[in-house]
């Protein structure tokens, strides 16, 4: 026991005084595993990272709330009556809580002639506190008061005991501002709180002049949304069962505010070429950990060997390995997981949220056991292997030659060649079920290391057949000897492969933004057109600034029953029109098919085709509202849409326009300002909405460059760590071709010749493992596509030549600081431990 014990306290003092007296290398291993944990946390933890982002803006938003009832964008009614709800007992017991309100859009003009849609909220000043962050909720408004929010008022300079004007049909009403509030919850940007009680009949009166003169008490429980908390003793589905039992309800829009389901496809949808490049990375900071592992052992066959001779069994040689590797271990996994949590937590406060994020438990746990199995079986591996060798080999001079074969080479050349080229072939693809992507990933890889070892021996030949021999060929023969070299060129290539794969995914996700733009060449949408539809519509046609205008059926939020998918916009509209409004790229058979026979019929963003294998003529079942239910659509055609969250049909083609028809799109012919004026003008006061298309896309395009401005950020961390792995394996070749630049000095070799040797031979190089890694590249983006749908997504992206030049910028870049300092380590070696070198 006592022998024991002295044993492990022996190889804690070698552990620690090899830590302490090899600074440098220990600080490279470290930073090197911090790398690889940091990449692994954060592998583990984006998913739920953005998962609890959004989960937490939505609470934030509907805070205790569970559900919400509205009327339907799509439907004839305005308003309901909760009298139903509040007389169903069992309904009642369901219900913790509920707010009720009258929401709609009004036109809003403040005393500069500023004119603005607003939404308002109107209900009793306690169902207000519930919604807001409105201190007390003891208070009364009276009949021309308003409260607003602090954003809105310091966007158009009001203030408190300010006086706007609200317009309702050919009525103005005005009202003064008593209360400025911060936002918060639903009560946002630009909103505003009115009593119900006291105002709601003067806007009634834009629905129907008669609601004007009805009495208060007639009104008191027509609403258009409630909010109700469930009471924890049901479910959703109890609660929805309940209410649509109620026959006045059946045809409401209900919904949970909080569908976990459709936040998790918003944050795959988001973030699905982030998660690729993390697999990729993932791949890639392996092959450096066994790589730094395998130089590590190298480094140490010696005293594995002075051990083994002196009688130590392999046990306390696997036990010195074992510490000494702990010890990098835990002070690198306690250093990632601090930094992990502050790279989340500046990603929390970049994106603009208001949560404390910790890394779950579960994501670190994983993260550890993926790492600690990983380097465990790798120790296990190259200790296995050093006792296949006898000790008086290893102790002879470390770095022995590396055997070269032509023709080893050429074979594994142009077998993965091949190999790549037959898997192009889609029968031979689609026999492996999808994963030859990631074997022709793999031969890519392949073919690029052969590729490289067979530029950097015929660069060797070409320097040796040079009349005039210098020290650049007889330095650039010693590197190519060396197998800590063939490793550094190894890492080297990964470096510069996933630099160039990073670039490109950042780039592809900064033009999705902008692709997702460029696909809406619409103005304006009208909405909430209860009556008099076929007029409005002649009417905005016979407007001068109006260059197109389109009878649609607008269907938000349509779900797509198999595949548990949701499409956030259904439009039924002439397949003549989608060009004036849509910059998409739909096949015109795809939009012929529409009226060949009176079928329902539905063109499809091309994830669907891609992720679910479907095709033209294929059935689908969507749930598009509670009017129409479900219906089976027959596929028409699919089309290019980044996110996929839009489709057309042909209902109107099917059903009564009338039934289904329920918006108009408009494009303004020149003035676009103008138009939405004259919009304003003529529909505000009817409560119709006139929703500003770009401006609803600057709101999500915003969130989306947020986004991958952060994963930039992180993708940037990552190119450092492995600018860190690219300097540690510098290191540990310097280490072993030390003694040669030692001898070159002894023998008179000036350091001015030895800096203009080492900058040609880095020249050399860099051209070298550029080439090979752009081939790589050229070969790895080009199946990104399909790599996105093994990940449960599917992102038209495309190969770019762009990544290359850029790329080349951070390489060269990267490149030159890492041989800089290798340089200075060369020019600083003190000649005096030369002696040692022999």
């Amino acid at each position: 026991m006592k022998k024991s014990l002295n044993r492990l306290l022996f190889a804690w003092r070698y552990a620690i005084k090899n830590f302490i007296f090899n600074p440098m290398r220990s600080f490279l291993l470290t930073v090197g595993f911090l790398g690889i944990f940091v990449v692994v946390i954060l592998a583990f933890s984006m998913n739920e990272f953005f998962n609890t982002y959004y989960m937490n803006k939505l609470e934030e938003k509907y805070q205790s709330f569970d559900l919400m009832m509205n009327v339907s964008a799509s439907g004839d009614a305005r308003f309901f009556s909760i009298s139903q709800m509040n007389l169903n007992e069992d309904l009642n017991e369901m219900i913790e809580d509920k707010a009720v309100f009258f929401e709609f859009d009004v036109l809003l003009e403040t005393q500069l002639e500023d004119r603005v849609y607003v939404h308002v909220f109107s209900s009793s000043e306690e169902d207000f506190s519930k919604i807001s962050n409105v201190g007390d909720p003891n208070f009364q408004l009276e009949e021309d008061e308003m409260i607003i929010t602090s954003s809105f008022a310091k966007l158009y300079d009001l203030e408190i005991n300010d006086e706007v004007s609200l317009f309702a049909k050919s009525s103005e009403k005005s009202f003064v501002i008593i209360d400025i509030i911060e936002d918060g919850h639903l009560f946002i940007e630009n909103s505003i709180f009115i009593d119900k009680d006291e105002s709601i009949s003067f806007f009634l009166s834009s629905l129907s002049p008669s609601l004007e003169t009805l009495p208060s008490i007639l009104l008191k429980n027509i609403y258009n949304s409630v909010y109700v908390d469930i009471n924890p003793d049901y479910t959703y589905e109890q609660v929805l069962d309940q209410i649509q039992s109620i026959s006045q309800y059946e045809n409401l829009e209900i919904n949970e505010t909080i569908d976990q389901k459709t936040i998790d496809q918003f944050v795959s949808r988001n973030i699905s070429v982030f998660s690729m490049m993390l697999s990729v990375v993932f791949v890639s900071i392996l092959f450096v950990l066994q790589t730094t592992l395998l130089v590590y052992f190298n480094e140490k066959k010696g005293v594995f060997s002075q051990v083994n001779i002196l009688g130590g069994k392999k046990q306390f040689s696997l036990g010195l390995v074992v510490i000494e590797m702990l010890l990098f271990f835990m002070i690198s996994f306690i250093l990632a997981i601090l930094t992990t949590n502050i790279i989340l937590d500046y990603g929390i406060h970049y994106l603009n949220g208001n949560l404390v994020y910790d890394i779950k438990f579960l994501s670190i746990l994983y993260a550890f056991i993926t790492v600690f199995v990983l380097t465990g079986v790798m120790v296990f591996y190259y200790f296995k292997s050093f006792y296949q060798v006898s000790d008086i080999n290893h102790l002879k001079e470390q770095g022995v030659e590396v055997r070269f074969s032509f023709k080893k080479k050429f074979i594994i050349l142009a077998s993965s060649l091949i190999g790549y080229l037959l898997l192009e072939i889609s029968f031979i693809n689609q026999l492996l079920i999808g994963y030859g992507v990631v074997i022709k990933i793999v031969l890519a890889i392949v073919f690029m290391f052969a590729l490289t070892a067979i530029l950097l021996r015929l660069l060797m030949l070409y320097l040796d057949k040079r009349k005039n021999k210098n020290v650049l060929f007889y330095h650039f023969s010693m590197l190519l000897s060396k197998k800590a070299f063939k490793h550094y060129a190894s890492v080297i290539l990964i470096a510069f492969l996933t630099i160039m794969l990073l670039v490109f995914a950042n780039g592809y996700m900064v033009q999705r933004a902008s692709s997702y733009e460029n696909a809406y060449q619409t103005d304006f949408i009208l909405t909430h057109i209860v009556s008099n539809y076929d007029e409005v519509y002649e009417e905005i046609n016979q407007l001068e600034n109006v260059e197109h205008a389109e009878r649609i059926g607008l269907f938000d939020s349509v779900y797509v029953t198999r595949y548990e998918q949701t499409i956030g916009q259904l439009i039924s509209i002439n397949h003549t029109q989608i060009k004036y409004f849509f910059n998409l790229e739909i096949e015109l058979s795809a939009l012929d098919n529409f009226i060949e026979d009176p079928d329902l019929k539905i063109i499809l963003p091309d994830r669907y085709e891609k992720l679910y294998d479907l095709e033209i003529g294929d059935q689908i079942l969507i749930y598009v509202n509670p009017t129409y239910e479900e219906l089976s659509f027959e596929i028409s055609g699919f089309f290019e849409k980044q996110l996929g969250d839009l489709a057309f049909t042909n209902m109107h083609f099917v059903y009564d326009d009338e039934d289904v028809y329920q918006s108009i799109l408009v494009n303004a012919s020149n003035d676009k300002t103008l138009l939405r004026e004259q919009l304003l003008d003529l529909y505000s006061d009817q409560m119709i909405r006139i929703l500003d298309v770009n401006q609803t896309l600057t709101n999500i395009l915003f969130e989306m460059r947020r986004v991958t401005v952060y994963i930039t950020f992180i993708l940037s961390l990552i190119i450092g760590c492995f600018i860190i792995a690219m300097m540690n394996h510098a290191h540990l070749l310097f280490i072993q071709v030390k003694s040669n630049y030692i001898r070159l000095f002894v023998i008179g070799y000036s350091k001015k010749k030895m800096i203009i040797t080492l900058i040609k031979e880095g020249i050399l190089l860099l051209c070298v493992f550029f080439i090979t890694s752009t081939i790589g590249y050229i070969a790895v983006a080009s199946n990104f596509a399909d790599l996105g749908v093994l990940f449960g997504e599917y992102e038209p992206i495309k190969f770019s030549v762009t990544p290359i030049l850029y790329g080349s910028i951070i390489i060269t870049l990267v490149f030159g600081i890492q041989y800089a300092i290798y340089i200075y380590q060369v020019l600083h070696i003190r000649v005096s431990e030369v002696i040692k070198a022999y």
